[in-house]
């Protein structure tokens, strides 16, 4: 038969008792939470600076509000903002310029580059399709760049011989061959040779 409750008394060690919070769950509560570190620091009088926009160094004189004063190593002041330059190290830039000053060149640096010839000769190079190897095979719509080619392959054998003279035969014709080879000379090797107009139809150009 079930037992009927009249009161509260009777309830009396039935109802649970409230379990105790767990240590650890306690302890944590008590825990104060850790402060992050600041990753930045604010730059403060005395610091060693260098310019963002170049490689000035520098030190800081005074500070007024966000305003930075800054004596260059020339002995100048700027008034910089918080983002115009960075914090630096003495130390460090020493050690980093004594790594870059003590490193080895390259074996390739380290060769001495050889000179350029100077020879002062002159050689004739005719460029009439038929004075050109392979020139009577060459259909009339393809001369025009076959020769220019052959020009070209001519001349850049001659460029590492400084005051050779090349005197390219082009012929008077309708002037298409002389004009295209001098203005290749003007816009590509003007920085490498010179060309005097000689005889109608020759064109004579001189390494630099």
């Amino acid at each position: 038969m079930a037992k009927t409750f009249h009161s509260l008394k009777d309830l009396k060690g039935l109802i649970p008792k409230n379990e105790p919070v767990k240590a650890a769950v306690q302890a944590k509560k008590r825990e104060k939470p850790v402060e992050t570190a600041k990753a930045y620091s604010d730059p403060k009088v005395g610091d060693r600076v260098v310019l963002m926009e170049s490689d000035a160094h520098g030190r800081i004189q005074r500070i007024d509000g966000k305003t930075y004063f800054v004596k260059l190593d020339d002995g100048m002041v700027v008034r910089l903002g918080k983002w115009d330059f960075a914090v630096t190290d003495d130390k460090e830039e020493e050690r980093l310029r004594n790594s870059i000053f003590t490193r080895r060149r390259p074996d390739s640096l380290e060769e001495p580059s050889k000179p350029r010839y100077t020879d002062y000769g002159e050689i004739t190079v005719d460029l009439h399709l038929e004075a050109l190897a392979r020139g009577r095979s060459i259909q009339p719509g393809q001369a025009l760049q076959y020769q220019i080619d052959a020009f070209k392959t001519e001349l850049k054998k001659c460029l590492p011989h400084r005051g050779m003279r090349v005197r390219f035969i082009t012929g008077v014709g309708d002037y298409v061959l002389t004009n295209a080879i001098r203005k290749e000379l003007d816009e590509v090797y003007s920085l490498r040779c010179t060309y005097t107009v000689g005889t109608p139809g020759v064109t004579v150009v001189t390494v630099r």
